[in-house]
C-alpha cells in the first residue's frame, strides 16, 4: 500500500495534528449566560415582530407567506439549531397554504348576508301575500258582478214572462 508523506508525517507524529481545548466552568458558564440573552433578546424581537405585524395580517391574510419568510430569514441570523430553523420552514410553508385558502367568512358579514336574505324572503311572502288578496278582491269583485247580472236577467226574465203571460190573459 502507498501512503503519502504527509499520511506518514501524521502516523509518525499524531499529536500535532490534535488541538485540544479545555474550558474551565467560568468559561462555558459565561458562554451559556451570553446565549441565554441573546435568545431572550431574539424572543423579545420575535414577539415585537409579530405585535406589528398582526394587523397587517389580520387586514390581508396573503402577507403572512412573504412575512413568514422574511422572520424565518432575519431568525436564521441567530444559531437557532437544526430542529428551529426546521421549524421555521414549516411555520413558513404552513403560512404559504393558508394565504392561498379562501379566507374564512366573517361571522358577522354571513349573519348580515342571512338577515339580509330574509327580510328579501320576507319582501317577497308579504307580496305574494298581498297579491293573493288582490285576486281574492278581484274574484269576489267578479262574483259579484255575475250575481247583478243573473238578478239582472232574472228580473228581465220575470217581466218578460209576467209580459207574455199578461198578454195571454
Amino acid at each position: 500500500m502507498q501512503l503519502s508523506p504527509e499520511m506518514m508525517q501524521f502516523i509518525a507524529n499524531p499529536a500535532e495534528h490534535y488541538r485540544i481545548d479545555v474550558e474551565s466552568d467560568s468559561t462555558v458558564r459565561a458562554d451559556l449566560t451570553q446565549m441565554r440573552e441573546e435568545m431572550a433578546q431574539f424572543l423579545q424581537g420575535t414577539a415585537q415582530f409579530f405585535s406589528a405585524m398582526q394587523p397587517l395580517v389580520a387586514a390581508a391574510p396573503q402577507a403572512a407567506g412573504p412575512l413568514a419568510e422574511m422572520y424565518a430569514s432575519f431568525a436564521r441570523q441567530f444559531s437557532l439549531g437544526k430542529a428551529a430553523e426546521d421549524a421555521l420552514d414549516q411555520l413558513a410553508q404552513m403560512a404559504k397554504q393558508q394565504a392561498q385558502q379562501p379566507p374564512p367568512p366573517n361571522p358577522e358579514m354571513v349573519k348580515a348576508e342571512q338577515d339580509a336574505k330574509a327580510r328579501e324572503a320576507e319582501l317577497r311572502l308579504k307580496a305574494a301575500d298581498q297579491e293573493t288578496d288582490r285576486q281574492k278582491l278581484d274574484l269576489e269583485r267578479g262574483k259579484a258582478e255575475f250575481d247583478a247580472a243573473m238578478r239582472a236577467a232574472e228580473m228581465l226574465r220575470e217581466q218578460q214572462e209576467g209580459a207574455i203571460n199578461g198578454a195571454r190573459d
